[in-house]
C-alpha cells in the first residue's frame, strides 16, 4: 500500500482494469439473464470471428467449456449446435 501510494499513476491503471473487468462481468451476467442460449453462443461466435479477423477459424474449446462459458449445460448446447450447422454458421 505504500509503494501503490506514492506512485499515483499505478493506482489510476489499477482502477481502469479493475473498471473494465466489472464492466465486462455486467455485460456477462446480463447476457445471462437476458438472452437465449442461441444468441449468446450467436454472439461468442461473431466475437471469436471478429478477434479471429476470419470467418473461418476453429473453436479450440470443449463443449462442455464452451457451455460453461455460455452460462448453459453441455446438453442445450449441443441441440443448439445442429441448427447452426444447417444455416452453414457451425
Amino acid at each position: 500500500m505504500k509503494i501503490l501510494a506514492g506512485t499515483p499513476i499505478t493506482l489510476f491503471h489499477m482502477l481502469a482494469q479493475l473498471s473494465a473487468r466489472l464492466e465486462e462481468t455486467e455485460n456477462h451476467l446480463s447476457e445471462a439473464i437476458s438472452k437465449e442460449v442461441s444468441e449468446r453462443l450467436a454472439a461468442f461466435i461473431l466475437k471469436s470471428s471478429a478477434i479471429a479477423k476470419s470467418d473461418t477459424f476453429l473453436l479450440t474449446l470443449s463443449k462442455k467449456d464452451l457451455a460453461s462459458l455460455l452460462n448453459t449445460i453441455r446438453e442445450t448446447l449441443s441441440r443448439r449446435l445442429p441448427t447452426f450447422q444447417k444455416k452453414g454458421v457451425y
